[in-house]
């Protein structure tokens, strides 16, 4: 009886890994990032996010120096630097027209403004 029990414990353990200290079973693990872009008269810009294949979120934690999202700006001579503002723009870099995280992106919703200036 007790090997059973032993063998029991040990298919329960393999079945359902370990949480985190005060993480639970159902605790979300989805990065969702929002982009508005924002152009003057003489440019035009989107700025495509880069998740996963598939998904629409990226997972948390998501890696230092991710390429988040690819800016392309019209006209194609257009030389000048992309600007981030915003509540969450803190949380990200422009590498390029990049925009990249130098710090890895823990759970949460992030919203920033993209803007060519010349």
């Amino acid at each position: 009886m007790k090997k059973s029990l032993v063998v029991l414990a040990l298919l329960s353990a393999l079945s359902f890994p370990a949480l985190a200290q005060g993480q639970s079973p159902t605790a979300p693990t989805q990065v969702a990032i929002t982009i508005q872009v924002v152009s003057p008269p003489s440019t035009n810009i989107s700025c495509v996010v880069n998740y996963p294949q598939g998904t629409t979120a990226f997972i948390a934690p998501v890696a230092v120096n991710t390429n988040i999202a690819t800016c392309t700006v019209v006209p194609a001579a257009w030389q000048g630097t992309l600007v981030l503002t915003g509540t969450s723009a803190a949380s990200f870099g422009v590498n390029g027209l990049n925009i990249i995280n130098p710090a890895a992106l823990q759970v949460g919703n992030y919203s920033l403004t993209v803007t060519p200036t010349p």
